[in-house]
């Protein structure tokens, strides 16, 4: 099995990635980007649990060298090319940013929630593979079809405001974990 990142075609990146919903998500700064983690989280809790939903935040630094897959990601970088002015720019910015040698840094965990299924089947249509929507998704979030009210008390964005993360990243990106109900655990 690879330990390498896999990485998606992305035959529209002006769309896909780099559009002025980043803007937007970047004016909310930092309290934007834990408002939609928390939702996230709140969105995610296991039905019937009587546990609250816990979210954990800390910040801090890391060296780039501990930085998973780092190289591959500066591979991927580099062979990006933008059409229009807004994504030159930010490729750009984050060709200038990748070669720092201290990295700030937030997670958030969370418990007591659902976590991601099926990971361990990459990037799927199906719609029970939440890490899929998660991953690969934008404006895609998974339906609680069976519970129209917890549904209607989901958050607004709809699978947008993931991007909220990734605007808090000097190279527009996140990491995440997850350890699905059947104990995989799976990085991306």
């Amino acid at each position: 099995m690879s330990n390498l990142w896999k990485f998606s075609p992305m035959p529209c990146i002006e769309e896909s990635t780099f559009n002025k919903i980043l803007e937007r998500f970047y004016n909310f700064g930092i309290s934007g980007l834990v408002r939609e983690n928390i939702q996230n989280s709140l969105d995610g809790k296991i039905p019937g649990e009587t546990k609250p939903v816990v979210v954990t935040i800390k910040t801090g630094t890391i060296k780039k060298e501990n930085i998973p897959g780092l190289e591959e990601i500066k591979n991927r970088i580099n062979c990006l090319e933008g059409r229009k002015s807004y994504t030159k720019e930010t490729i750009q910015h984050m060709k200038n940013k990748m070669n720092d040698e201290i990295i700030n840094y937030i997670s958030f965990e969370d418990y007591n929630t659902k976590g991601l299924k099926g990971a361990k089947n990459g990037q799927s249509t199906n719609k029970e593979d939440t890490w899929s929507i998660y991953a690969y998704n934008k404006g895609v979030h998974t339906e609680e079809e069976d519970d129209e009210t917890l549904e209607k008390s989901r958050g607004v964005s709809h699978g947008i405001g993931k991007i909220a993360f990734n605007v808090a990243s000097e190279l527009y990106m996140m990491y995440f974990a997850n350890c699905d109900e059947e104990g995989n655990k799976h990085l991306g």
